[in-house]
C-alpha cells in the first residue's frame, strides 16, 4: 500500500490486478476513491496489456499521469488518511498503550 501511495503521489501510474492479497485491493480503492479505472486489471492478461500500454504509449501514460496529479488530493486530503497519521506519529511517540 505505501508503495502504491508514494507512487501515486508523484503521477506515476501502478496497475494493480486485485486479488485476496490486500495491496492489490487497496491499490484498486485508491483508483476508485480518485474515479480512474485505468490500470486497474480484471485478468492477468488485461494486466500485461495495462503495462505494455503505459510502457509503450507515451501519449496515453502522460494523460494517465496527470490525471492522477489531478485527483491525488482526493487520497492525501481524505479524514481517514489523517486518523491514520495522527496514530502512527503517536504511537510512534510512544502515547498509545
Amino acid at each position: 500500500m505505501n508503495s502504491s501511495l508514494e507512487a501515486l503521489a508523484v503521477g506515476l501510474p501502478v496497475v494493480t490486478l486485485p486479488t485476496q492479497l490486500q495491496r492489490g485491493r487497496h491499490t484498486r480503492a485508491m483508483y476508485l476513491k480518485m474515479g480512474i479505472a485505468d490500470c486497474i486489471a480484471g485478468s492477468e492478461d488485461e494486466y500485461v496489456d495495462i503495462a505494455v500500454r503505459l510502457g509503450t504509449d507515451a501519449e496515453y501514460r502522460r494523460g494517465i499521469h496527470e490525471r492522477i496529479l489531478e485527483v491525488t488530493p482526493l487520497l492525501f486530503e481524505d479524514i481517514r488518511v489523517r486518523e491514520f497519521e495522527r496514530f502512527f506519529l503517536e504511537a510512534r511517540a510512544g502515547h498509545l498503550n
